[in-house]
């Protein structure tokens, strides 16, 4: 797969052929030498996968998520032929692919739609644990007004075990401190790092390397409530102090706030089968680092009773969302369940069709199952 790095930018149709050994990384260097931007990765060196899991971008909130913008993919099938799936063509497997994870074939090439985008504004604001509720605050307060310029975007790594919380913020002009974002500016910050870029990539730049090997992950989805956000990250601090004594124990909280406009693009024809409900929402993304092989088994007992925490919260709340994104999710979730019944059926049914022997289902390691 690694070797399947074509790439093609057709100006008739603004769309752009990729083939699935592509980085991000390598899509938006290629693009902007055009002034174009396709809808994908928040970290260069992500590759194509990230779109059948949904896949979240930093110009979601303007074109939606980065399956959504998929105008074809290219699928070898477990018999060995070559299809088109698409909304003129084998349709049922077009809407399967976006998001229903490597259950169907192999995608070896995609069609994207490109969109322009030259300077931007944005980079890295640090702040201390002392302004974690405070920064909760913030997301709120940015869900209910500043996403309403679909221009912005925001991402966090709140790595609790190392006392410093980084924002990454971007806007999709060369606008200094766009008022979007006012709610994050009012908190005192360790150092700060937004400006304008003169591209995309320059902005987010190369990836973090952490220098610990071993990471698991999970998620939850809860509804936009300002209260409920703070104590979240509230039980995310105290669950943090359980990998003392664990070498290179870390936690790292993502919370990804999710907009109404993200979630409308995804309910256009043919959509696709995440099952997204028409509400602010907020996807918190719980990664664990480690060192040591025998550390392992501490682990998981971590992360799945932080999540149970969480939604023992949200759900007293009322604000619990089923929705489990399947990019950061844990092994253990119920991805697909999650999506809905009907979501499920037509998944399920669509495997049975494409892969009748189940091949992708048995005898690919990796990935959640849907059969």
């Amino acid at each position: 797969m690694g070797n399947l790095t074509h790439l093609e930018y057709d100006a008739s149709s603004q769309t752009v052929f990729v083939g699935a050994g592509n980085r991000w990384g390598d899509i938006y260097n290629y693009l902007e030498t055009f002034d174009r931007l396709a809808v994908g990765g928040r970290v260069s060196d992500v590759g194509i996968g990230l779109l059948l899991g949904g896949g979240l971008s930093h110009l979601s909130n303007q074109y939606g998520f980065a399956v959504d913008n998929v105008v074809s993919f290219q699928v070898v099938l477990a018999n060995g032929s070559l299809v088109t799936a698409s909304a003129a063509s084998h349709t049922d497997l077009f809407f399967a692919l976006k998001g229903g994870g490597n259950n169907y074939g192999i995608v070896t090439h995609l069609t994207l739609r490109t969109y322009p985008v030259s300077k931007v504004w944005g980079g890295v604001v640090a702040y201390n644990n002392s302004y974690v509720a405070a920064l909760m605050q913030a997301f709120a307060t940015y869900q209910h007004s500043g996403q309403l310029d679909v221009k912005s975007a925001v991402i966090a790594n709140m790595v609790f075990t190392a006392n410093i919380n980084i924002i990454t913020l971007v806007y999709l002009a060369p606008v200094e401190r766009p008022p979007a974002f006012s709610p994050f500016y009012d908190i005192p910050s360790l150092y700060d790092l937004t400006k304008i870029h003169n591209n995309f990539s320059a902005l987010i730049g190369e990836p973090l390397e952490t220098g610990i090997p071993r990471w698991a992950y999970s998620t939850t989805t809860m509804y936009l409530d300002t209260s409920t956000y703070v104590e979240a990250v509230q039980i995310c601090q105290s669950q943090a102090m359980r990998l003392e004594g664990i070498v290179n124990g870390t936690l790292v909280l993502l919370p990804q706030p999710i907009s109404k406009t993200m979630i409308a693009a995804a309910s256009a024809t043919p959509g696709n089968p995440l099952g997204l409900r028409n509400k602010e929402q907020m996807w918190l993304s719980l990664n664990l680092g480690w060192a040591l092989q025998s550390d392992d088994e501490k682990i998981d007992p971590i992360l799945d009773e932080t999540i149970a925490l969480i939604e023992d919260l949200t759900k007293k709340r009322g604000v619990y969302d089923r929705f489990t994104f399947l990019n950061d999710a844990s092994p253990r979730q119920p991805v697909f369940q999650n999506y809905g019944k009907a979501n499920l059926q037509k998944l399920q049914t669509t495997a049975k069709k494409y892969d009748p022997i189940g091949m992708f289902q048995r005898q690919l390691p990796g990935g959640f199952k849907v059969l």
